[in-house]
């Protein structure tokens, strides 16, 4: 399946969701049109979000012309809906520009794996949120050494890296959109 020895390397696979012909194209630079179609994905995920508020405010205005809402709520839900459809644009056109360029950043070193660490409160108490208890936990990836190259990954993704593994990881600098990522050994 693979050609690492590594015996991480199939999990890493798995989780990161690349082959060994992204992994050889990305060590010469190149991007597959595998990757670059995921990258294209991620980088619309926040689409769906920027729709939801617009029509939100298309409801907004006609509840507004109907009932006689306030005309603050029309306009609150108009401030908060540019800068998300703003950020959906300027991310997408940052992730077409590094695709279009070829532009992989390379950073190697030792990992730093956590979690964010806010409480969550379920009926009977607090809890601190982590991958092994909730699902919606954010898990991090940062590379030690590389001026705070910072990852949002998976849970999976989380679970197949290991704390303090040196690793190089391949990404797109345009919303640090990981490629590929070997361990080294």
């Amino acid at each position: 399946m693979t050609s690492s020895l590594h015996p991480d390397m199939p999990d890493l696979q798995k989780a990161f969701d690349f082959t060994d012909e992204d992994l050889q194209a990305n060590h010469n630079s190149w991007i597959t049109e595998q990757q670059k179609a995921k990258a294209l994905t991620r980088a619309s995920d926040y689409a769906w979000l920027a729709r939801a508020g617009w029509a939100l405010f298309g409801i907004l205005v006609l509840a507004t012309l109907i009932s006689k809402l306030p005309f603050a709520v029309m306009i609150s839900c108009l401030i908060v809906n540019i800068p998300l459809t703003f950020e959906g644009f300027v991310l997408r056109r940052r992730t077409i520009t590094n695709l279009n360029r070829t532009q992989i950043k390379i950073v190697e070193g030792y990992s730093v794996l956590y979690f964010n660490k806010f409480k969550h409160y379920s009926l009977f108490h607090w809890r601190w949120r982590n991958p092994e208890t909730h699902g919606s936990a954010r898990c991090f990836l940062e590379i030690q050494g590389s001026d705070g190259v910072k990852f949002n990954i998976t849970i999976p993704q989380y679970h197949a890296l290991r704390d303090l593994q040196p690793y190089k990881v391949f990404y797109l600098p345009a919303g640090k959109h990981i490629l590929s990522i070997e361990p080294l050994f």
